[in-house]
């Protein structure tokens, strides 16, 4: 409202002018999202089976430009769906049959006691798989065990878990949530 009246120089006409702006809610998961998808789309054609881009191909979706280069920005939904409904989950449901100390998932399914079971290997997904700490670990490996694309599939399930717990204090209007949540994605 107040940019349809920027040459109005009475307060009350153009209370923008006299006031500091402030970004909506929607606005940060937009620009999370934006910084998400850039970092992580990868280059098209290329052979890292982490990017979003060669997941995004691989589903058969509609081609998308993406990433730090591209001169126009991806359409929000999409992206959002591709990182958050479907790129995401997989990464996490892939890590259970690594951790879960069976041949098979249907063996350690079919032995499953207590809820504390399945906590246990979640949580060891959860710190594997989701870890700024763990990327460190990486790093710090010799060059010989450096593993850039589990790396890169931890950094980006880090980002995106963040990114899908603004998506949710968001809708409940948690400001604290979405303050703390907002501060942890750009520290990132």
């Amino acid at each position: 409202m107040s940019g349809i009246r920027r040459d109005d120089s009475d307060f009350l006409d153009n209370v923008g002018l006299y006031t500091e702006g402030q970004e909506g809610l929607l606005h940060i998961k937009f620009s999370h999202t934006q910084m998400i998808v850039n970092e992580f789309w990868g280059k098209p054609n290329a052979k890292s089976p982490w990017s979003l881009w060669k997941v995004n191909t691989l589903l058969g979706r509609k081609a998308i430009t993406a990433g730090w280069k591209a001169k126009s920005l991806p359409p929000f939904r999409p992206v959002y769906e591709l990182m958050l409904n479907l790129t995401l989950p997989a990464n996490i449901l892939d890590g259970f049959p690594i951790y879960c100390k069976e041949d098979t998932l249907e063996t350690w399914v079919t032995n499953i006691k207590s809820v504390y079971d399945v906590r246990v290997v979640a949580k060891q997904v959860l710190d594997e798989l989701c870890s700024g700490r763990r990327v460190a670990r990486l790093r710090c490996s010799k060059a010989g065990r450096w593993d850039v694309s589990l790396e890169n599939i931890c950094l980006f399930n880090c980002d995106c878990l963040y990114l899908r717990q603004l998506k949710y204090v968001i809708k409940r209007g948690d400001v604290g949530a979405v303050r703390a949540t907002a501060n942890n994605l750009v520290e990132i």
